[in-house]
């Protein structure tokens, strides 16, 4: 009995002294973050764990796309359901891939335009599709992010193109990042580094290649291996923009950053996750120390 206290002693000791270098590490290792508004979140529980102007409305250009992408993913039975393009969604601005009035192409081609290509017209031909109408979808979606937890956003459009009326917080954003990262199917999607559209009754093949970088095949210096999923967004009013997320064993964190005028969400992402997951892993080992202290009787 005295050898297994021993022991315990032992291993609680060598858990304090790992959770102060890790403490040590974390206040060392937070990153510079550029961006005006962020949130730092445990997708399993919704903690937010670090941020800046949690609940300050910005516009979130492109990363309303994620939240596109969700409605018809929960909303459309057959992804490969064929739609006719109607006019509206040919006018919008770029990013697109072309959609002409009167195209036929099946939903799952214009999920990956939108997410890998952040095509505008696939994501506005979506919403009209689920929604009946550009107002219709809207509804859909300021419904959703109502149920998803969110308190402060608007969304008055698909693609996140700039309105006034359509915006929302880092801490919405990292909510509802942290519901869709739930879904496999968005997560298949999201991490695809490229796709073909076949030919189309108006158009010949496209190929669609991701915007974020999951390969390190060239050497850059913005891959992280724990990233499942990311996606970017610009306009001159949001400026740049990004919502992304990382799982390590069972541990899933999001982060949300807008507004970020210098772009830099390349450089502070991987060390942000990096931040979080120690913040997760000093919390493990605190908890299990206290565990061992509370269950250990002293020794004689």
């Amino acid at each position: 009995m005295k050898k297994i206290k021993f022991i315990l002693f032992i291993v609680i000791c060598m858990m304090t002294i790992s959770a102060s270098v890790i403490s040590k590490e974390i206040t060392d290792e937070m990153p510079d973050i550029s961006a005006k508004g962020y949130v730092l979140m445990d997708a399993n529980t919704r903690r937010i764990l670090v941020s800046k102007n949690e609940d300050s409305k910005y516009f979130p250009a492109s990363t309303t796309k994620i939240l596109t992408a969700i409605i018809v993913l929960e909303n459309v039975k057959d992804l490969k359901t064929k739609i006719t393009i109607g006019k509206d969604p040919t006018l919008v601005e770029p990013s697109s891939i072309n959609l002409a009035q009167g195209e036929i192409i099946d939903i799952e081609s214009l999920l990956y335009a939108t997410l890998l290509q952040s095509a505008n017209d696939a994501a506005e031909a979506l919403g009209e599709y689920v929604g009946g109408s550009k107002e219709g979808f809207s509804k859909l979606m300021n419904e959703k992010a109502i149920d998803i937890g969110c308190k402060k956003s608007n969304f008055v459009n698909a693609s996140g193109l700039h309105d006034e009326n359509h915006y929302t917080t880092p801490k919405d954003l990292a909510n509802i990042l942290s519901y869709v990262v739930k879904n496999q199917e968005f997560l298949k999607i999201s991490k695809t580094k490229s796709y073909i559209i076949e030919n189309t009754n108006l158009h010949n093949e496209r190929k669609l290649q991701n915007q974020i970088e999951y390969d390190n095949s060239n050497d850059d210096k913005t891959y992280y291996d724990k990233a499942i999923c990311g996606k970017t967004g610009y306009t001159d009013e949001a400026s740049y923009t990004y919502a992304g997320a990382s799982k390590l064993e069972d541990k899933i964190l999001v982060v949300s950053f807008l507004s970020d005028e210098k772009n830099n969400f390349h450089k502070y992402k991987k060390p942000i996750f990096e931040y979080g997951f120690k913040i997760l892993k000093n919390e493990a080992v605190a908890k299990l120390t206290y565990f061992l202290n509370s269950t250990t009787a002293p020794f004689y």
